[in-house]
């Protein structure tokens, strides 16, 4: 599953310069539930990837794995974009 959100570079005012990114960058380090190391492994665990990346006019927020564990996945990515830790 994929998101592409209107998120992208070419929203940010000159004094937000690089937030977008910042903020991508964040997502990868954990969740209020899970912190970093925690949710790799478990990401790892199930044979998923996750992706997340910043371009001038979006933002894409993915993740990848097996069909039976789309549940999981879905919830994890989830969990990831709507509680981010941002430690």
């Amino acid at each position: 599953a994929t998101l592409l959100l209107p998120a992208g570079v070419s929203g940010e005012r000159e004094e937000e310069a690089g937030l977008a990114r910042l903020t991508a960058s964040l997502l990868r380090r954990g969740t209020l539930r899970r912190d970093a190391t925690r949710l790799a492994e478990e990401i790892e665990g199930l044979g998923a990837t996750l992706g997340v990346a910043i371009d001038y006019d979006y933002a894409l927020a993915g993740i990848s794995g097996l069909s039976r564990d789309a549940g999981t996945l879905l919830e994890t990515l989830a969990e990831i974009l709507m509680e981010p830790a941002f430690d």
